[in-house]
């Protein structure tokens, strides 16, 4: 029986537990091709964060070993570009970002989220770390923090020691803002993406190690549904570029209507006849 996994986000669930999945692999060389840093935009309920989720696991030089098993079958299995492995993985969600308080509690809220996110990819790269004092002593000092541009500071300070790279993965980055503007709360979207808002020091801060020689974020991935809030936040993070309109990407989310129909004939070919 054809599993399909409705409402799964996890690229390695979906692999490992044989679920239904339509190989989106192919594009992942044609992202490289395009740039560094890169903002895709989509309909909500269009996947990102399942492919966001997919980069995440080819990226990841923790998954080196669960390659195979990951990628057995799909396109880019046979084919790996030099990244495959390559980057510690930094990924963000901000859709839990609480937007329904008023700015000084979206500062904070937004401060917790980037907080928790950062605490887990230092957990998650332990094995790297190894006994370090220098990283227990970041993760005493982040424990402490409360301003998401100082955490990141923090963190990507720490990273550059290790001579190893970053690939910044950020979901659903405009969710909160878009709940503020269509709540008609504008005054508050324009402090946080304006001036010394908080939201526009953070991408500010993470632009600064993609340049200064420095290169420890070697790349970026952000998802999002309109381009509205990063075209305010201007210097914050003007170095990504906008790839929603590229024509080699227009299928790389959703489903074609010929993927629909084979799924359907598949559902259909695996139910018992039912006599009239």
């Amino acid at each position: 029986m054809m599993r399909l996994p409705y409402g799964v986000a996890s690229f390695e669930g979906i692999r490992l537990e044989g679920c239904y999945y339509i190989d989106r692999s192919q594009y992942i060389p044609i992202l490289e091709g395009l740039g560094k840093y890169l903002l895709l935009l989509r309909p909500r309920r269009f996947g990102k964060s399942l492919f966001l989720n997919t980069l995440a696991a080819y990226y990841d030089l923790n998954k080196k070993q669960e390659f195979a098993k990951l990628f057995k079958g799909l396109y880019i299995n046979n084919r790996p570009t030099s990244d495959a492995n390559k980057y510690l993985i930094l990924k963000f969600d901000f859709s839990g970002v609480s937007s329904d308080s008023g700015y000084e509690r979206l500062r904070e809220s937004f401060g917790i989220n980037v907080r928790r996110d950062v605490l887990t990819f230092i957990s998650g790269y332990r094995a790297i770390w190894g006994d370090s004092r220098e990283m227990e002593s970041v993760v005493e000092r982040i424990e402490g923090m409360a301003e998401a541009s100082d955490i990141i500071k923090e963190l990507l300070g720490v990273i550059s020691s290790y001579g190893l790279k970053v690939y910044v993965l950020i979901d659903e980055y405009d969710n909160f803002a878009n709940v503020l503007l269509s709540s008609g709360d504008e005054p508050t979207y324009k402090r946080l993406a304006q001036g010394t808002g908080f939201l526009k020091t953070f991408f500010k801060q993470i632009k600064v190690y993609t340049q200064q020689g420095t290169g420890i974020v070697a790349r970026a991935f952000i998802t999002g549904v309109t381009p509205m809030l990063l075209d305010d936040l201007g210097s914050g993070f003007n170095n990504a570029e906008n790839v929603t309109m590229e024509k080699s990407l227009n299928e790389i989310m959703g489903f074609t209507e010929q993927e629909v129909m084979e799924l359907l004939k598949r559902v259909a070919a695996e139910q018992p006849e039912i006599d009239p």
